[in-house]
């Protein structure tokens, strides 16, 4: 016998198996009053007791018993988390459609519906998608999630280019909620949209007019100049960039994520400026932190960061970059890193953790990565020199220029490392012809006065004392700092040869 009253009961104490037993027998009595009803809760009960499978194959069954009810919509609503759970996405975004175009009236479930309608959406990328049904949320006057759907539109808008849509929403919330609790985040929001819409006039003068505001806050006036020396920069205004972000730089509690973005940028506006040293000492400092880098630059660029820093031997920092890339699934990434280990346990005098490294390199290397392998050779051609490993060190330098491949500094070191060790075999002419390749060729900032320094001594144990002139001249005119250095300075000294 029907007995719809305990079947309901049932269903709300989640005794599901027993509720459907009950609801089957108001069905099966093809009761008028409770009979819908009956269908309506059996397939509440079928989905939120797990069974998804079994309630999809009850929606076409159900879309003819309630083709004029407004209880269509529910179960088209149902069958869309039935799908999701099925992991049949495409079908569940086809009943969610269903759902909010059939329902009538003060459906309670509408603002749910939409909620996951672009969940799927934006778990598929359909992000247009996705922000088009928060924009339809977001303008049902009755919503209580309209100021959500905004804000959350803008973002899908954001994600999807559609930045004059992403800033049309944001506009709105400020019109229709200009009290609400997210305000200076959705102002924050606009500048940044009107940004990644390079309109970068209209967001300085925006953050500007911000910044006037005397209620602002110490922290939201630091996010508002981190932001305006981000549009500087991208303005290619660095003197301004540099200005704007520093204000922000030397503030002492400046929360972490502020802090790695406003660094990145205001090293990056130094390296444009050609102030490599500020910039280095801002880097080198983001490089510590507990992620470094990582969340803002690619690996690439991290490498390159990690060259800069190196140039200034901030080796802690380096370090840090080259351990955390050296993880890299990229194997040239790993080269590259493991490389700037071995380079700064040299610089440590750490030579036996620096030939393991190199090893490392060795191999890994792949015949596409011959630039890395003669890099490794021609670092440990200079380790085994350093460590009087003379004949060692000439055979992986020998090696190294047969295989033709090295970049320009590796090029530089191997043809310098093996013009040093023919000088010390006495082999003049040879030395002599290795070192002219370094300054003539490649005009190396690192090798190229060391190898006309070497040429010099070359030529004064020759007795060439017009050549050794005009070499000398040439280091002192394009290489004055090296020309400065002490041990250049005693060795002219000492062999009595007077500079111009």
């Amino acid at each position: 016998e029907c007995n719809y009253l305990s079947a309901f009961a049932s269903y709300q104490l989640k005794d599901y198996a027993g509720a459907i037993n009950l609801f089957n027998l108001c069905i099966a009595n093809n009761d008028e009053v409770y009979r819908g009803d009956a269908w309506y809760y059996k397939v509440h009960c079928l989905f939120e007791w797990g069974k998804a499978e079994r309630v999809l194959e009850l929606v076409p069954q159900l879309e003819k018993l309630f083709a004029k009810s407004a209880y269509l919509a529910d179960v088209y609503f149902l069958a869309g988390g039935a799908s999701k759970k099925e992991n049949k996405l495409e079908q569940a975004i086809v009943y969610y459609r269903k759902a909010l175009s059939v329902f009538v009236g003060a459906w309670e479930s509408v603002d749910a519906c939409h909620y996951a309608l672009a969940e799927v959406l934006k778990s598929l990328k359909k992000y247009g998608d996705e922000a088009q049904v928060w924009q339809d949320l977001a303008k049902r006057e009755n919503s209580d999630f309209r100021s959500e759907a905004m804000l959350t539109g803008a973002e899908a808008w954001s994600t999807a280019q559609k930045s004059n849509k992403a800033l049309l929403l944001l506009q709105n919330y400020l019109k229709d909620f200009p009290r609400g609790s997210e305000i200076f985040f959705v102002k924050k929001r606009i500048a940044e949209v009107l940004i990644e819409a390079a309109r970068y006039t209209d967001a300085s003068t925006f953050i500007m007019e911000l910044l006037r505001d005397e209620k602002l806050a110490v922290k939201e006036s630091q996010r508002l100049r981190a932001v305006l020396g981000q549009v500087y920069y991208l303005q290619k205004n660095y003197s301004a960039a540099v200005k704007s972000l520093l204000l922000v730089w030397q503030t002492t509690d400046l929360q972490e994520s502020l802090r790695l973005e406003v660094g990145v940028y205001l090293g990056y506006a130094n390296i444009s400026l050609k102030k490599e040293a500020d910039a280095a000492k801002v880097l080198a400092e983001l490089a510590l932190m507990s992620n470094g880098m990582s969340t803002m630059l690619e690996e690439a660029e991290q490498l390159d960061v990690a060259r800069l820093l190196e140039r200034f031997h901030y080796l802690q920092a380096v370090d840090a970059i080259y351990a955390r890339v050296s993880k890299s699934k990229v194997l040239k990434n790993k080269l590259q890193s493991l490389l700037g280990l071995g380079r700064t346990a040299m610089e440590r005098q750490k030579y036996d953790v620096a030939l393991e490294l190199l090893g490392k390199v060795l191999d890994l290397c792949a015949k596409a990565n011959l630039a890395e392998r003669v890099n490794a050779l021609s670092l440990q051609g200079e380790i085994y020199s350093i460590q009087n490993k003379n004949d060692q060190a000439y055979q992986t330098f020998e090696f190294a220029l047969r295989l033709k491949g090295g970049d320009q500094r590796s090029m530089c070191r191997i043809l310098y490392g093996m013009a040093q060790l023919l000088k010390l075999r006495k082999d003049y002419t040879e030395s002599r012809r290795y070192a002219n390749r370094v300054f003539i060729m490649y005009k190396d900032p690192l090798y190229a006065p060391k190898a006309l320094f070497l040429s010099v001594q070359l030529l004064h144990i020759k007795g060439k004392l017009k050549e050794e002139k005009q070499i000398l001249r040439e280091l002192k005119q394009n290489f004055p700092l090296y020309f400065a250095k002490i041990e250049v300075q005693d060795y002219l000294k000492e062999h009595g040869i007077k500079s111009d």
